[in-house]
């Protein structure tokens, strides 16, 4: 006799997914959590830099991004803790927040589909000044490039806690 509650975690998860929602918490496991980025509300601009890192019990990895349920990215990540992403987005809509999640790359397909953890969401803005910061919250370099502020008919107001944050960052230079 089938379990009725079988594949309830897969449905449920992607019907979050689908719905957008924001982690203003990180998803740890017991396979692995997010050392940056944790905290919310956090924005990066777009071309800048970002040192994403975590602690994991994979051998290897599969990094994705998610907008708004979909897919918007992913990397093969090898033996490594950390990788140096290049903030970009080919959505036109940056309103709605973004989230990154690691699975198991050798993981089942179940693994792969509900397994993993998720960091918290953060906003990518086109139209920023971003400079070198340290994070306040570890001690965590996040390296940024330098980059001329351009207004974007796509930007749009974020919640008043994103734009302070973006305000306190610049005020962490190196």
């Amino acid at each position: 006799m089938r379990n009725p509650f079988d594949g309830f975690g897969s449905l449920l998860q992607r019907r979050q997914e689908n719905l957008g929602i924001i982690y203003t918490e990180p998803r740890d496991s017991a396979n692995g959590s997010f050392i940056f980025p944790r905290s919310w509300p956090i924005v990066f601009g777009e071309t800048s830099t970002i040192n994403i890192k975590w602690s994991t019990i994979y051998e290897d990895i599969n990094l994705y991004y998610y907008q708004r349920g979909k897919v918007a990215t992913s990397v093969q990540i090898a033996t490594t803790e950390w990788y140096m992403w290049e903030v970009k987005t080919e959505e036109a809509n940056v309103t709605e927040p973004f989230v990154f999640r690691i699975v198991n790359a050798h993981g089942t397909d179940d693994e792969q589909l509900n397994g993993g953890f998720w960091s918290t969401s953060f906003f990518i803005r086109r139209d920023i000044l971003v400079e070198t910061v340290t994070s306040t919250s570890t001690s965590t370099l996040i390296t940024t490039s330098s980059l001329s502020s351009t207004t974007s008919s796509t930007s749009s107001p974020l919640p008043p806690g994103a734009q302070e944050l973006t305000q306190e960052a610049g005020n962490s230079l190196m």
